[in-house]
């Protein structure tokens, strides 16, 4: 599947106007770091992030560009992973030293951009229902109904 980069959440690993190939992955298989594509629930768009974590069969993502992790955490069973970037000069592929450190790298700086954000939510897992992140009122409410 081929797709067109229309805004900058990725930026700059991703920015608009590139065009990236997916694939399709069993959620069991991808990396920590790996670029993910998936359909968000509310605004029923396609969603590319990075995977910054792996727990318990959810994937967590964050855009390389933004500050916060996504709110809904992803429990499928197969999900796109970006394994070809093309530029309008290059073609990078997965395989490729270039397209693996490039990863590594961006997942290090959008792990060190999010780290002071665990500090202040050191119970983010705790208000978890369903994979989605809920705030503490709700959560409360939820459990009190049972």
């Amino acid at each position: 599947m081929k797709y067109t980069i229309r805004n900058c959440s990725m930026c700059p690993c991703l920015r608009e106007g590139m065009e990236i190939k997916l694939r399709v992955q069993s959620i069991r298989l991808v990396r920590i770091g790996e670029i993910v594509a998936y359909y968000d629930r509310q605004s029923g768009k396609l969603i590319l992030h990075r995977v910054i974590s792996k727990k318990g069969g959810f994937l967590y993502t964050k855009g390389d560009n933004n500050w916060f992790m996504d709110e809904q955490a992803i429990n499928t069973r197969n999900v796109l992973i970006v394994y070809r970037i093309i530029n309008n000069k290059r073609t990078i592929d997965a395989g490729d030293i270039h397209f693996e450190l490039m990863n590594k790298v961006y997942w290090f700086l959008s792990v060190i951009r999010f780290f002071p954000l665990i500090y202040r939510r050191p119970l983010l897992k705790k208000y978890m229902v369903n994979g989605v992140r809920v705030t503490r009122k709700k959560y409360r409410t939820l459990v009190k109904n049972g």
